[in-house]
């Protein structure tokens, strides 16, 4: 589910990305690639809190910082976090004082 679901992301088919990843962490919740994997699709479709919250947990899975794809998702965290700032901060009222 985790390779089909890596191929919809490659085509930008994020919907069915989602559902693969999302069967991918049904069967095996301790497998870290579908949380980034499936945290890197719904960033792409501006879910950025969905997104944070699938790239903690991948980094919970692995807190000695072993597996490559936990640093990967401690970055991707930070663009999350990024563009949601950024998203926020052009949603603000201007203070015209």
């Amino acid at each position: 589910q985790t390779a089909l679901g890596a191929c919809h992301l490659a085509l930008e088919d994020l919907d069915a990305a989602v559902a693969c990843f999302n069967r991918a962490i049904e069967l095996d919740p301790t497998d870290i690639t579908p949380f980034v994997n499936r945290g890197e699709a719904f960033l792409r479709q501006g879910r950025t809190t969905e997104a944070a919250r699938d790239f903690q947990h991948a980094v919970s899975l692995d807190p000695d910082d072993q597996d490559p794809l936990s640093r990967r998702a401690r970055m991707l965290a930070a663009a999350a976090l990024e563009s949601s700032d950024e998203a926020s901060e052009s949603e603000a009222p201007e203070d015209r004082s």
